[in-house]
């Protein structure tokens, strides 16, 4: 298995001189002026922050997509031995729902933890964190009136960029060395 040591594959796109070019060139097609790699940068960076709380959010959600285990397989063979009634279930599993006081505590004391860890990190590690594919959209869609195309638009950064991600290159690397 092969791991990205960041989001998506579109994180490792976000190299600001490769999306300078790849949007000069369609701007330049239409007239209009030419974006600097500073003004890039900026919004990469504008639109990332905007884009904090949702990766908290996803975060979260995805702690809580954990399934609540109402009979697990130790109860069942309990229940089982006893012949247990529909009385009897019931009061077995009952306990185990979670209340809301508990669901509203869970998420809270979830969010708390993971906005401060990504808070924390968000300064040095925000283009592995934040969500690449919806920074890039904001990018065409600021400069070029557009949306991101995956296929088009990322063959076109991958061809800009003057080499490519060294977390794509060691990875690329090591699925070679292990498929020869």
């Amino acid at each position: 298995m092969y791991i990205l040591p960041c989001r998506e594959l579109e994180n490792l796109m976000l190299d600001d001189e490769a999306i300078q070019k790849v949007i000069n060139v369609e701007r330049g097609r239409f007239g209009k002026d030419a974006v600097t790699v500073e003004e890039i940068s900026s919004a990469t960076r504008e639109l990332a922050a905007e884009l904090q709380q949702v990766v908290v959010l996803k975060q979260v959600m995805a702690d809580l997509a954990d399934p609540i285990r109402l009979v697990d397989h130790k109860m069942r063979g309990k229940l089982a031995k006893q012949s247990a009634d529909k009385a009897a279930l019931s009061a077995a599993v009952l306990p185990r729902v979670p209340t809301a006081e508990a669901l509203e505590a869970k998420i809270s004391s979830t969010w708390d933890e993971h906005d401060g860890e990504i808070s924390s990190n968000w300064d040095a590690d925000w283009k592995n964190l934040a969500p690449g594919a919806e920074i890039l959209q904001g990018l065409w869609l600021k400069y070029l009136n557009r949306g991101y195309n995956k296929s088009k638009d990322g063959l076109a950064l991958a061809e800009a960029m003057e080499v490519p991600p060294q977390a794509l290159h060691e990875l690329l690397d090591k699925f070679m060395q292990d498929n020869p």
